[in-house]
């Protein structure tokens, strides 16, 4: 089955004074590109290829492509809440002028007050009300994080007059959360793959990389427990925001899912629904991170749009390394420039 793969390896810190509107008007060049231009002549000068039934195109964006706009890297990124649905809300829209495109338009770092507002009182999957408050969500979450402050205590922008939750361990998050109460907004930065007018998957960012810098009152308090890995179409995906990739957070799932999935039938229950193989295509969003070791299966693809174009690929994994050209699985086939950044063109076969 044959799909377009399309990165755009956009340089994040010429990007973050953009206001959304230029975003948006990049997002819908590039669509209307993949759609109308290089679909249309993939297929007429290879009318042999059989195309993938559910999506024909896969674009991705690097990390950060939606944050306040701000002067520098080293403010806040998060937007409000009301202005991360505006902008899910607009993507969602394009995507139903494009069905056949799967999009993952980079991550959106937003934050959300501790206080839950009337309108997101109910769960929409269940059109039940939501049974805990956000605050009993977060500390479960910081109770069951790994410290990952060794990691980041080195970071270059690290200066007392600006702290950064990352510079925190869990447990002092939580008693920042006790001591900013109702002042405390929760942090995100996360990755949606949408198609057709809806948000097939959600993955935040779980390694806490300096996320916070620049303000007060924000805590990252993701949900670590939540899997990194979704099938969509039949095909078994896996995703990593940046640090995560760095940090092998996929390879950490994988592992963990498959002893969990091994001790449950060894004991007579039936493993949950989830997948617990590697995936068939890993995809990384990044600003940036190295291309590390990834936990595809035989013959899957590593994806990974970056903000250094360097770190940008597509790869096929073949007799246990990954490669980047294949003939009749992976090929390169297109490369231009969107507002001074290289955006690339694969086509694959899954």
């Amino acid at each position: 089955m044959n799909t377009i793969v399309v990165l755009w390896s956009r340089n994040i810190s010429k990007h973050i004074n953009t206001d959304n509107a230029q975003k948006f008007h990049h997002v819908s060049n590039i669509m209307s590109w993949v759609n109308n231009t290089i679909i249309p002549y993939v297929v007429q000068n290879a009318p042999h290829l059989k195309w993938n039934d559910a999506f024909n195109a896969i674009i991705v964006l690097p990390e950060y492509y939606f944050s306040r706009t701000r002067q520098h890297s080293y403010q806040r990124k998060a937007m409000g809440e009301e202005a991360k649905d505006i902008v899910l809300q607009q993507l969602l829209q394009y995507s139903r002028y494009f069905p056949k495109i799967l999009l993952l338009p980079g991550t959106i770092a937003f934050k959300k007050s501790l206080v839950r507002p009337p309108n997101k009182t109910i769960q929409q999957s269940t059109r039940q009300r939501k049974s805990q408050s956000r605050l009993q969500k977060a500390s479960s979450y910081l109770l069951s994080s790994p410290d990952d402050t060794k990691i980041t205590s080195n970071y270059p922008f690290g200066s007392p007059y600006s702290p950064a939750s990352s510079t925190l361990t869990p447990r002092e998050k939580l008693q920042r959360l006790d001591q900013l109460g109702e002042n405390a907004y929760i942090y995100k930065n996360q990755a949606c793959v949408i198609q057709n007018g809806q948000i097939l998957f959600k993955y935040n960012k779980r390694k806490d990389y300096f996320e916070t810098y620049g303000s007060s009152n924000e805590i990252h308090a993701p949900d670590v427990n939540r899997s990194a890995s979704k099938t969509i179409h039949g095909i078994d995906f896996g995703l990593e925001i940046c640090f995560d990739h760095a940090q092998r957070s996929l390879v950490e799932d994988i592992t963990y899912e498959n002893r969990m999935a091994q001790h449950l039938a060894a004991h007579g229950y039936a493993p949950q629904p989830t997948m617990t193989s590697t995936p068939q295509i890993h995809i990384v969003v990044s600003d940036w991170a190295s291309n590390s070791a990834s936990p595809v299966r035989e013959g899957g693809f590593f994806i990974h749009a970056s903000s250094n174009n360097t770190q940008t690929c597509v790869k096929l994994k073949k007799h246990g390394t990954l490669v980047d050209h294949e003939p009749g699985r992976l090929a390169k086939i297109a490369e231009c420039w969107v507002d001074g950044d290289p955006l690339h063109a694969y086509l694959i076969d899954i």
